[in-house]
Parts: structure tokens; C-alpha cells; sequence
């Protein structure tokens, strides 16, 4: 009976670690990987050009990109 009762035991304890360990990662990621740079929508114009819409932080800029060059233009939000 005392040895199921400390296996009882045991496993909670394990399964308790286990999910404040769970928490704890969640917690961590939100705090140091808060994200300001976030890719919209990416639309291929053709093989070797695309128009990508970026929001950083409240702010959406278009870039375009092709095998030349890469162009900037901001956008009304």
C-alpha cells in the first residue's frame, strides 16, 4: 500500500514539474520573442520578382523584389 501510495505521489510531482516547465517555455518565448517585423502577404509577380506586404510594429510598408533590386514604398494604415 506505502509503495503505491509513493508512486501515486512521484507521478504527480513528475506531471507537475512537467506542465510548470511547459508554462514556463510559453511564458519565456512570449516575453523575449515579441516580434515587430511581420510578412503580411507575399504575392510572386514573376519567376524572379515579388511584391511583399511588412508591418513593423503599426506601421505597413510595400517591398518589392526582383533579381536587380529591391524597392521600398510605404503605405496609408
Amino acid at each position: 500500500m506505502r509503495y503505491a501510495l509513493a508512486l501515486v505521489i512521484v507521478t504527480a510531482m513528475l506531471a507537475a514539474f512537467s506542465l510548470a516547465g511547459r508554462v514556463l517555455a510559453r511564458h519565456l518565448q512570449r516575453t523575449r520573442g515579441a516580434r515587430r517585423i511581420q510578412i503580411v502577404e507575399s504575392v510572386a509577380l514573376a519567376p524572379h520578382a515579388s511584391l511583399h506586404l511588412v508591418r513593423i510594429d503599426a506601421r505597413e510598408l510595400l517591398v518589392a523584389s526582383g533579381s536587380a533590386a529591391v524597392v521600398r514604398g510605404a503605405t496609408d494604415t
